[in-house]
């Protein structure tokens, strides 16, 4: 199985998962090309194709999209319209290059990750080559993170946070203690809050 089927089959196993009630709906929105934009304006947008589905309908259209291809054909136009390879997924190996050494990151505490310091590890990667720190820097496609630990996860000592990819090993031991610093332990989990605020 390739990187990129198990990233669909792990996509597709999440989806699954997090499955929303049949009480649950969606709106999908057809794409407005820009010659459409001023009719729209100007005649307003009941004319636009609105189309209402259940959580379970929503999956199984996902299943379909990914399934048939289509979700990677439309990823593949995403790619090249923002001026990447049109055939990214048939040549990603080429193309992002292969990094010299993967090293994890361990949690020197068991507990739960109750705080990701994501703009923390944003910078970090891009000291590591990852991103851009003007638009004319050149990306580093090889290295990068996989397998991070997520908000409220359970952790033991010793079990990776993150896996890391880097140049080499020297590189990897200069951004092992920051890396560990953005994911803080403790003993209890945090309380997810999904109503913001209610308005009356």
């Amino acid at each position: 199985m390739s990187n990129i089927e198990a990233f669909l089959k792990e996509l597709e196993e999440l989806l699954l998962n997090s499955a929303c009630p049949a009480s649950t709906y969606y709106y999908a929105i057809e794409p407005v090309l820009k010659e459409q934009e001023e009719e729209l304006i100007e005649h307003g947008y009941s004319s636009i194709n609105v189309d209402m589905f259940t959580g379970q309908e929503a999956i199984l259209k996902i299943n379909s999209a990914v399934n048939s291809g289509k979700a990677a054909e439309k990823f593949e136009m995403m790619v090249s319209a923002l001026g990447g390879d049109k055939n990214f997924l048939s040549n990603y190996n080429n193309l992002l290059g292969n990094s010299k050494f993967r090293g994890d990151i361990l949690s020197n505490k068991e507990g739960y990750v109750t705080k990701i310091k994501t703009r923390k590890l944003g910078l970090i990667l891009i000291e590591m080559g990852g991103g851009r720190k003007k638009i004319t820097d050149k990306i580093d496609y090889s290295v990068g993170f996989i397998n991070v630990t997520s908000l409220n996860d359970e952790i033991q000592s010793g079990k990776p946070l993150l896996s890391v990819y880097t140049k080499n090993e020297n590189d990897f031991k200069k951004i092992e203690k920051e890396l560990t610093n953005c994911f803080v332990i403790e003993d209890k989990q945090i309380t997810n809050k999904t109503i913001i605020d209610i308005i009356n």
